[in-house]
């Protein structure tokens, strides 16, 4: 059938985990995640836990998930290992996850709809270790453009085709972790690792969540070329 596939089988439900590595986003991290938190109260599929690895030095994120105690499953942990790093606070993020599915997802994007989480499940029968979906992009949170389809390429480690790290669901077992030394291209390399270890991600062309595109963005900053430069070369060394 492709990347592209349908299922029409049944199969049982499972526990989500919403992995979100946190930090102070520039003064907009409460901002932002309340925004994802209130898109998570609304969705359809219940059985899911929010995992919070907290890098921040203030404590903004912590109050606002105090805040959201009871209209969520929130487990918040206060990461103070590797500040800067952002491979390092996803992996601490994965490590806490106790879901049987991780959903990974970027402190700034949110999942499209109410839907989302089920379209993820719902796809994740018993023969699927990761999957990629669709999403869009949006610079304001209203209106979205840009929509993205996954797809695969075998230089994925330098060309990243897959998206954003948060359209991504793996299984939870035997993950590969995020290269620490990687500050960018980190979700490309584990990409490729992925695929080392399971194979092809399974590819969903449904829309579950949002790609948030805003100035103070890493990939935004001045000197991301030079970063990028040196770590696809990095990258190439790597894997030949």
């Amino acid at each position: 059938m492709g990347f592209f596939e349908c299922y029409s089988g049944t199969h049982e439900k499972m526990k989500i985990s919403i992995a979100i590595a946190a930090y102070e986003y520039h003064g907009k991290g409460v901002e932002v995640l309340e925004h994802s938190f209130n898109q998570m109260k609304i969705q359809t599929f219940t059985d899911f836990e929010v995992v919070i690895s907290d890098h921040s030095v203030d404590r903004e994120i912590e109050y606002l998930c105090d805040r959201w105690y009871n209209k969520l499953d929130i487990r918040y942990f206060r990461n103070e290992i590797g500040r800067g790093l952002p491979a390092q606070n996803k992996n601490n993020s994965l490590y806490k996850c106790r879901g049987e599915i991780i959903k990974i997802l970027d402190q700034d994007d949110y999942l499209y709809d109410s839907n989302s989480l089920q379209t993820i499940e719902a796809n994740f029968y018993q023969s699927i270790d990761w999957l990629a979906t669709s999403y869009v992009h949006t610079y304001d949170k209203t209106n979205y453009e840009r929509q993205h389809f996954p797809s695969w390429n075998d230089h994925i480690y330098v060309r990243n085709t897959i998206g954003t790290p948060s359209c991504v669901a793996v299984r939870n077992k035997d993950l590969p972790l995020f290269d620490e030394s990687l500050i960018i291209a980190y979700d490309c390399d584990w990409y490729k690792r992925m695929f080392d270890m399971f194979g092809l991600p399974k590819m969903i062309s449904d829309v579950t969540m949002v790609n948030y595109l805003w100035p103070n963005q890493i990939s935004s900053q001045s000197n991301a070329q030079e970063i990028i430069d040196k770590e696809f070369a990095y990258l190439i060394k790597k894997y030949g």
